[in-house]
């Protein structure tokens, strides 16, 4: 693939043909200003060459992404944002992340790749969620976490590492 980089949104009506192979937008969405989408996941071999990353990104419907946002394609799945999310500006998702319905994500938050964020969960400000972490459904990571083990169903974690406070 002849690939230049990720796609900013700012004053298109439409996305471009060239990443239509790239990017499914749903009903509904919104992208403010300086949001780049589906550029390139930061994946190296151990001999420095870059990793190719040959799939996609997903916004399904009534998603809001706030300015200044990163969701970079995934390398081995498609990066997913679930319907009804609500991303707040400068936020990162990171190549083949999945990110359920109804989330809410704060202003600075760090998803790393291939993590996987259950249904009707908050992830509140300057946060950052380690690689290849499952936090489960109806969860909440608080502000100025790092969390770096998986979190079950229902459950409360923050701190610098996080560590479960309660459920919820």
């Amino acid at each position: 693939m002849n690939y230049t980089g990720g796609l900013c949104l700012d004053g298109m009506d439409s996305i471009p043909q060239n990443y239509k192979d790239y990017i499914y937008m749903g009903k509904n969405v919104i992208i403010k200003t300086g949001t780049i989408l589906a550029g390139d996941g930061f994946g190296y071999n151990l001999d420095l060459s870059h990793k190719e990353h040959g799939h996609g990104i997903q916004i399904k419907d009534n998603v809001h992404i706030g300015s200044l946002c990163t969701i970079d394609r995934g390398r081995w799945r498609d990066t997913i944002i679930g319907e009804n999310t609500k991303i707040d500006n400068m936020v990162h998702i990171a190549h083949n992340c999945i990110i359920g319905e109804n989330c809410i994500i704060g202003v600075g938050v760090k998803i790393l790749g291939s993590v996987e964020i259950g249904n009707d969960t908050s992830i509140w400000a300057n946060t950052v969620i380690h690689q290849g972490v499952k936090i489960g459904n109806n969860c909440v990571i608080g502000a100025n976490s790092y969390l770096r083990k998986d979190v079950k169903d229902g459950q409360m974690w923050y701190g610098v590492p996080a560590k479960k406070k309660r459920n919820k």
